[in-house]
Order: C-alpha cells, then sequence, then structure tokens
C-alpha cells in the first residue's frame, strides 16, 4: 500500500512538472509556431493512442451512420488535431493580452447574454466540450462578464490547481463540481453568469434524453436551477475557423416548458438542452470530444 501511494505521488509529481515545462515552452513560442506544434501532437496522437482513436470512429459512426467509413476516418484525424491546437492556445492563455484575444476571436449573439443579465438573477450558461470551451470563459471574463465555471476536479490534485490557477488567472471563477450547488446559488445571487457543461456522462443528477439518436443520460442542473429560481439559461458556444481564429456564437434565452409535473419538466427542457447542444456539435462535429463514451451508462452491457 505504502508503495502504490509513493508510486501515485511519484506519479502525480512527474506529470505536475512535465505539464509545467509545456506550459512553458509553448508559451515561449509564437502563436503560428505554437499552433504548429499542437497539429503535430494531435496527429502523433491519433497515430499512437489506438484504444482512444478507436473510441472516436466508433462514436463518430454512431453519431453519423451515413458517413461512410473513409469520411469517418479523416474526421476521427481532424477530432484530434483540433485537440491538439486547442491545447497549445489555452496553453499560451497565460501570456495572452487583450488585444491578442480580440484579434483572433469573433462573437455574435451577445446581445442575448446582456438581456438575460437585465433580469437580474444570475444567468446560466448552457455549454459543452465544443471547440476550445476553455477560452470560452477567459474571453468572456476578459469582456467584463462576470463568469464561475463549474468543472470536474482533475485526479491529480497538482495538476488540478495548476489548471485553476491558469484560469482564474483572468478573473474567471471556478467551481470544482463536488461543491458546485452552494457556490451557483452564491454566483447567481450575486448576478454572475454560470457556466455549465452538459454534454457528459457524469456522476450527477440528470435523465436521459436523446443524443444524436440515441438515449443519453444527461445532467439536469441547469434546467432544475432555472425551474426554481429563475435564472434563465442562455446557451452559448465556440468554435475554430479555418483560419485558425474562433467565432463564440451565443443563442437566445431557452423558454423553459412548464407542465406541473417536476420531474417531467426537468426531463422536456433538458432534452431541449441537448439538442440545442447537438445543432452546434453537429456544425462542426470535429469539434467535439468524440472519445468521451457518451452513451454509457444507458448501455452498460456494450462497451462504448
Amino acid at each position: 500500500m505504502k508503495k502504490k501511494r509513493l508510486y501515485k505521488s511519484f506519479k502525480h509529481t512527474f506529470a505536475y512538472w512535465f505539464v509545467l515545462i509545456l506550459f512553458a515552452s509553448v508559451r515561449r513560442l509564437s502563436r503560428k509556431t505554437a499552433l504548429r506544434f499542437g497539429k503535430t501532437l494531435g496527429r502523433s496522437a491519433f497515430h499512437l493512442f489506438s484504444k482512444e482513436r478507436k473510441k472516436v470512429q466508433k462514436h463518430l459512426s454512431i453519431a453519423f451512420p451515413d458517413f461512410s467509413p473513409r469520411r469517418i476516418g479523416r474526421l476521427a484525424r481532424q477530432v484530434f488535431v483540433h485537440l491538439g491546437k486547442n491545447a497549445v492556445d489555452m496553453m499560451r492563455m497565460g501570456s495572452s493580452t487583450k488585444e491578442e484575444l480580440d484579434r483572433i476571436v469573433s462573437s455574435e449573439g451577445l446581445k442575448h447574454l446582456d438581456r438575460a443579465q437585465k433580469e437580474g438573477k444570475g444567468v446560466l450558461l448552457l455549454s459543452g466540450h465544443i471547440g476550445n470551451w476553455e477560452l470560452l470563459g477567459v474571453y468572456l471574463t476578459m469582456k467584463g462578464y462576470p463568469i464561475s465555471a463549474v468543472g470536474k476536479s482533475l485526479n491529480n490534485p497538482k495538476l488540478d490547481r495548476l489548471l485553476v490557477s491558469h484560469r482564474e488567472r483572468f478573473g474567471l471563477r471556478n467551481i470544482a463540481r463536488g461543491k458546485a450547488t452552494r457556490e451557483i446559488l452564491r454566483a447567481l445571487h450575486r448576478g454572475k453568469c454560470v457556466a455549465l457543461l452538459i454534454d457528459q456522462d457524469t456522476n450527477v443528477e440528470g435523465a436521459f434524453v436523446d443524443f444524436f439518436g440515441r438515449p443519453a443520460f444527461t445532467p439536469t442542473g441547469p434546467v432544475s436551477l432555472s425551474l426554481k429560481f429563475g435564472a434563465p439559461i442562455v446557451p452559448i458556444a465556440i468554435h475554430r475557423e479555418q483560419d485558425d481564429t474562433y467565432h463564440l456564437i451565443v443563442r437566445p434565452q431557452i423558454e423553459l416548458t412548464r407542465t406541473g409535473d417536476e420531474a417531467e419538466d426537468k426531463r422536456i427542457n433538458t432534452a431541449h438542452c441537448s439538442k440545442i447542444l447537438e445543432d452546434f456539435i453537429r456544425e462542426h462535429p470535429a469539434q467535439w470530444v468524440w472519445m468521451h463514451r457518451r452513451w454509457k451508462t444507458k448501455a452498460m452491457s456494450n462497451e462504448q
């Protein structure tokens, strides 16, 4: 047992210093050079990590049954490349200026967020692991929006502290998922925007709703909070353009359905939220994390 603890501690420490050195090295590069490095990382990962590659190809085939095997393979490779580029852009955020972010990020629909903020109940930002989701919160924060983001803590506490400090350097408030409810309510009471990503199968309160034609266990947190406290839900996502700039899109506030049946209201409205995220993903299918086992809870007997 002691040996296992020592090995785990060594592994966490090694990973921490490796990532720390990688962060520092990438920040010294120009963005153009860093993106080339990220592209190489992504392509290498596609070939080296066969288990993840197979999961991506399998899940893409489930979501897009009409796509040919060749198209699925090409799309899977693009998934890894986008993740590699997103990783280096995320690492470089520590040295990015507001002027640089303004050059590489454009936006549309911020008026929907402004309108929701004026209600004075805080705002629930509905999003997913689409495009460079880490950049989304940072960009909005630098634009003057008070953002808190709910996320799962990493298993490696050293790396978790590094990631959290990296986010909060820009004024973004990180909320660990296990402590989320109280912190979320406090943020909403103060009129802040709280970003929640509901596109993964996680151990939280949820419901089975459609996702690319299959029932998927989906967090109901945003809908529950909105139904109970009146905070508006505003869908938002960011994607990479062909010239390696980003485009952030804010959709109009979601109008909730209220039937008087609490469980059914959660399911119906969560299904609507899931469909909005699915539409975001369909617009840029290579920019979602297809290695995630999105349908695992529903299909426990099938290896996703």
